[in-house]
C-alpha cells in the first residue's frame, strides 16, 4: 500500500512537470496584452464616422424688422453651413523592430464631406442679406433665398516612429515622433436667387460667389500612446498628438452675376470676377482620442485586435480668405475659421 501511495506521488509530479512548458506557453500568449514576441509587421484598417465643423462659413444674414415703442427694430441673425456626420476611414501599415524596441507605421486618412444648406425667409418684412456684398454701402443688396453647398477633400498621411515602454504589468505607453503631411481642399458654393440692387430695387438678378481655400503641407508631429490592459484580452487606450505644417493656401474667390437690366431697360450685361491669392502659412493642429479595446494572440505568431474610440483633431484657423477686396460683391467676406472633427473611429488590425 505504502509502494503504491509512493508510485502515484511520483506519477503526479512525473505529470505536472511534464505538462508545465506547455501550460505556460499558452499562459504567455493569453495574458500579454502588450505584445506577441513574434509580431513583425500591423495592417491595420479603421472606420471613421466624423461630423466635421467649421467656423466663419456663413453664406446669408436673415434680417428680421419690427417696431418696438415706435422704434424700427432690425435683428440680424447668421447663418452657418449645415454640418453632418459622414464616413470616411484610414488605412495603416506597420513595422516592429523587436531587437531595438523600436517600431514605425504610415498611415493615410480620408474623409470628404459634403453639406448643403437651402436659406429662406418667412418673415414679410425680413430679407436675406449675403454677407459677401458691401454692408457699408447704404444700397445693400439683399435676396429672396440662396443655397449654399460645402465640399471639404481631407487626406493626410501620418509617419510615426515610436518605442514601447512597459511600466508593470498592466500599463505601456509610446512615445512618438514623425511627419505629417497632405491635403485639406475646401469649396463653398453659394446661389443667389432674386437679388434686388439699389434702393428702392430697380432689378433682380441671379449670382454665385464661390469661395476655394486649398491647402497642402508638410511638418513634424509629436505624441504619445497610452494602453491599461483590463485582463488578458481587454484594454483601455488613448493618445495625444501634435503637428505644425508649414504649408501654401491658395485662395480663389469668383463671384457671377447674371444679365442686369436697369429701370430703363438698358442692359449693362453679366459680371464676373475672379480674384486668386496664394499665402504661405504655419498649420498647428491637434489630435486626440480615447476607447476601448478586444485583443488575441494565436499561437505566439498573430494577433487580431477590434477596438472603438471617440476622436477629435482641431485646426487652427484653416478656413482663409482673401481681404479688402475692392470688388462690391465681397468685400465682408469672413477672414477665416477653425477646422473641427471628432466623432466615433472603428478599429480593425491583423499583427503576424
Amino acid at each position: 500500500m505504502k509502494i503504491l501511495f509512493i508510485v502515484l506521488i511520483a506519477a503526479f509530479f512525473l505529470f505536472k512537470s511534464a505538462t508545465l512548458p506547455a501550460v505556460q506557453e499558452y499562459s504567455e500568449c493569453q495574458a500579454s496584452t502588450f505584445e506577441c514576441p513574434t509580431v513583425d509587421i500591423v495592417l491595420s484598417i479603421e472606420y471613421l464616422y466624423w461630423k466635421i465643423q467649421e467656423d466663419q462659413l456663413y453664406p446669408a444674414i436673415l434680417t428680421s424688422q419690427s417696431v418696438v415703442n415706435g422704434l424700427n427694430n432690425t435683428e440680424l441673425t447668421l447663418k452657418n453651413q449645415k454640418f453632418e456626420y459622414t464616413s470616411g476611414f484610414r488605412a495603416a501599415i506597420g513595422c516592429a523592430f523587436p531587437n531595438v524596441s523600436y517600431d514605425v507605421r504610415c498611415a493615410w486618412t480620408r474623409i470628404h464631406p459634403r453639406t448643403t444648406l437651402d436659406i429662406s425667409t418667412s418673415d414679410p418684412k425680413g430679407f436675406i442679406a449675403i454677407p459677401f456684398f458691401d454692408q457699408t454701402n447704404s444700397d445693400v443688396p439683399h435676396a429672396e433665398s440662396a443655397v449654399s453647398r460645402w465640399n471639404l477633400d481631407y487626406d493626410m498621411i501620418d509617419l510615426e516612429f515610436g518605442s514601447k515602454y512597459l511600466i508593470g504589468s498592466y500599463f505601456n505607453f509610446r512615445p512618438k515622433i514623425g511627419l505629417k503631411g497632405g491635403c485639406i481642399n475646401q469649396t463653398q458654393k453659394l446661389t443667389i436667387n432674386n437679388i434686388s440692387l439699389g434702393q428702392p430695387a430697380t432689378e433682380s438678378v441671379e449670382g454665385t460667389v464661390t469661395r476655394r481655400n486649398n491647402f497642402s503641407g508638410i511638418g513634424p508631429s509629436v505624441g504619445v500612446d497610452l494602453h491599461f490592459a483590463l485582463g488578458s484580452q481587454f484594454g483601455i487606450f488613448s493618445s495625444i498628438s501634435g503637428a505644425l505644417l508649414y504649408g501654401k493656401f491658395h485662395l480663389k474667390t469668383e463671384t457671377f452675376l447674371a444679365d442686369t437690366v436697369d429701370g430703363d431697360g438698358v442692359s449693362s450685361g453679366p459680371q464676373d470676377t475672379v480674384l486668386n491669392n496664394s499665402k504661405c502659412f504655419l498649420s498647428p493642429t491637434v489630435q486626440c482620442l480615447l476607447g476601448g479595446e478586444w485583443n488575441k494572440c494565436f499561437c505566439q505568431k498573430y494577433w487580431i485586435r477590434l477596438g472603438i474610440a471617440y476622436e477629435a483633431q482641431f485646426w487652427w484657423n484653416q478656413m482663409r480668405s482673401n481681404n479688402s477686396i475692392p470688388q462690391v460683391l465681397f468685400v465682408n467676406s469672413p477672414s477665416g475659421g477653425d477646422l473641427i472633427m471628432h466623432g466615433l473611429t472603428l478599429q480593425a488590425s491583423f499583427e503576424f
